[in-house]
């Protein structure tokens, strides 16, 4: 799984997790990316959230 998909997964999904479920799935997937990934994708889900 590349990176974009797993922007995509979260992207699509954001709207039916918990803040909980957010942050367990944050920590499993930290260890797939980079840490500039990683900022990259919680800049992605901050944005989303407070759409």
């Amino acid at each position: 799984m590349n990176n974009e998909m797993m922007y995509q997964i979260f992207l699509n999904s954001i709207k039916n997790m918990s803040d909980e479920e957010m942050k367990i799935a944050l920590f499993k997937v930290k260890g797939m990316m980079s840490d500039a990934d990683y900022k990259r994708l919680v800049s992605l889900i901050e944005s989303e959230k407070n759409k």
